[in-house]
């Protein structure tokens, strides 16, 4: 008898919890409905300079694309002085183009493109999907097409505030497209197949070793392929280099920090996470 009033109180006292729950849902739901939830924020008016995010967020973009972070600049011999100059270039570059860019429409075709693949992927077979997906096709590789034509008036204003020699060096590390060696210049593809595969046979030796003598085995090999397949002007091009991000490294920082400091939108408690130097070259 006594369990089961103890039974019948737990099952009141869960049902009274549980219709209060309920009740609060739906009086949530009458004001979000009735009175509607958080204004949104307004955007900007026509003429309006754009938000500092997505000012940095398009110059760290451009950075990327031109080889002008923070290690390429010290790489082509920026001081202090000149990398403001430059990243002041590319933060009024970005608040002039930004408007231009988005009226494109790049990331919402390409948005809108991945929405109709995914339609095609799960099916069914539908003609007017596939004609929409083909329309989209097209819209997209125009839209690529003119915002190529807006970001290639960077380098012009960028080519203003370097040095004669920085100017060509850099000319030089924007033509090489091989990943894992970014400051080695003017290579072939044959010199690009051999620097992979040394790189390739460099990393299971060392995944192998079961030892520092091993590894310190591997890592001489590696240098020697490497100074068997450069040829004697990228070789003196990397010192330059070397010595360059010894020297222009700091000011470089300081000029980043400076000119494009991190938005407090994007910053994080958390420690950064490192990652691994460029091989040695």
């Amino acid at each position: 008898m006594n369990d089961a009033m103890r039974s019948g109180k737990r099952d009141g006292w869960w049902t009274a919890f549980v219709s209060a729950v309920l009740a609060l849902a739906a009086a949530w739901c009458f004001l979000v409905i009735r009175f509607g939830g958080p204004p949104c924020p307004e955007p900007p008016p026509p003429g309006a300079p754009p938000p500092y995010i997505t000012v940095y967020t398009e110059a760290q973009a451009m950075r990327a694309m031109y080889r002008l972070r923070n290690e390429d600049l010290a790489a082509i011999g920026c001081s202090q002085e000149c990398a403001e100059r430059v990243l002041k270039v590319l933060v009024d570059w970005s608040s002039a183009n930004w408007a231009k860019l988005e009226a494109v429409g790049t990331r919402k075709t390409h948005r809108e493109l991945q929405r109709m693949m995914r339609r095609v992927n799960v099916g069914p077979r539908d003609e007017a999907v596939l004609a929409r997906v083909r329309e989209l096709k097209r819209a997209y590789a125009d839209a690529l097409r003119r915002e190529r034509q807006i970001r290639h008036t960077l380098p012009a204003e960028v080519e203003k505030e370097l040095s004669y020699t920085s100017f060509h060096m850099w000319q030089a590390l924007r033509r090489n497209h091989c990943a894992g060696f970014r400051f080695a210049p003017w290579l072939r593809a044959w010199q690009e197949r051999a620097l992979k595969r040394a790189n390739r046979i460099y990393q299971r030796r060392c995944a192998a070793a079961r030892d520092d003598a091993a590894g310190l085995a591997a890592w001489a090999e590696y240098n020697r392929t490497i100074a068997q397949t450069l040829s004697p002007a990228q070789k003196d091009f990397l010192k330059t280099v070397k010595t360059n991000q010894s020297r222009c490294t700091l000011g470089v920082f300081k000029a980043d920090e400076t000119v494009l400091p991190l938005p407090p939108q994007l910053r994080s408690h958390d420690p950064p996470e490192h990652t691994l130097p460029d091989p040695p070259l």
